[in-house]
This record gives C-alpha cells, sequence and structure tokens, in this order.
C-alpha cells in the first residue's frame, strides 16, 4: 500500500464492532486537492442526508417491492453506501440487481413488441405439397416426438404473420 489513509477516532476510543466505512477510488489529483476518501464520504453522507422521497422517485411499482420485500429506492442508495449491518447491504444489493434486470427485461420486451408490429410478413396458411411428400417419403429416419413438435411450432409461426426467430 503506497499511501494508506488512517483516520483517528474523534474521542480516541477502539471500535469493537465493525463498522461499513465506503472507500471509493480516486485519483492524485483529487487527493491533492482535498477529495480524499474521507472528504468523499462526507459530502456523500450529506448529499444522501439531505435527499428526500420527492427528490429520489421510486422507479418500481409499490406492489412489487412489497411482494419482494425490497427497500425503497432512497433507503436502497442510503444503505448501498452506508450499511447499519450485513442485511442491510444485502438488501440494498439485492435491489439494485433485481432493478436492474427488471429494467433490461422490460427494454427486451418492449424489443420484442416493436419488432412484431414493425415487420409483418406474408402467412404460409397451407402446407404445399412439396412439404408434405419430403416429410412423409423422402426422410430416411423417423422424427423424434420433440422434432414433430417443433414443425408443428414453425408451421403455426409461418401462419402467423409474425416475424419468427429460431435456433434449431
Amino acid at each position: 500500500m503506497p499511501h494508506p489513509e488512517m483516520e483517528l477516532l474523534n474521542d480516541g476510543q477502539i471500535r469493537l464492532q465493525g463498522s461499513f466505512d465506503p472507500v471509493y477510488s480516486s485519483t492524485e489529483k483529487a487527493d491533492a486537492r482535498g477529495l480524499d476518501n474521507k472528504a468523499r464520504r462526507k459530502l456523500l453522507r450529506s448529499v444522501l442526508d439531505n435527499l428526500s422521497h420527492d427528490m429520489l422517485k421510486e422507479t418500481l411499482p409499490e406492489y412489487l417491492i412489497s411482494r419482494l420485500q425490497l427497500p425503497g429506492r432512497l433507503e436502497t442508495f442510503r444503505w448501498i453506501h452506508f450499511p447499519a449491518n450485513e442485511q442491510q447491504k444485502q438488501q440494498a444489493v439485492k435491489r439494485i440487481k433485481f432493478e436492474e434486470f427488471f429494467f433490461l427485461q422490460m427494454r427486451l420486451l418492449q424489443s420484442k413488441i416493436q419488432r412484431v408490429v414493425k415487420y409483418r410478413s406474408y402467412a404460409f396458411e397451407k402446407v404445399g405439397d412439396s412439404f408434405n411428400t419430403f416429410y412423409q417419403h423422402k426422410l430416411p429416419f423417423e422424427l423424434t416426438n420433440a422434432q414433430k413438435k417443433v414443425i408443428k411450432e414453425i408451421r403455426r409461426d409461418l401462419n402467423s404473420q409474425v416475424q419468427m426467430n429460431r435456433l434449431l
């Protein structure tokens, strides 16, 4: 450790309980201007203490927060930086991970809906003679039930006018 930061306790007593003090990466320029780890913690604590629920709007529906027992958005920000215990830290991490995956899933669904609306195709309503001949007489083996199921799904998709995405 080339230049460790050390802090003396104000009252000179030894801490018996573990505490969660955030450590933020920095640059030499920031440290030289007085923005060392202690100053950044103090600044962030001040910002978080002065935030209100109105200033940091909730992004998840209330029923979801309640059902999954997630902390509110403001509490999550406070707990991720200054948790009082391991449980608060874990709850904040859980909320952040859930929110990230939730909105990723929403974006994927939105893209899928836009694709369905934007890319319409011709509906193939009946199976042609070439396919039936190949399927019934030219295949040198019997298809498995799973393969038969996939063929039915493909036929249904070809009849739906919706873009089909498959990996076989």
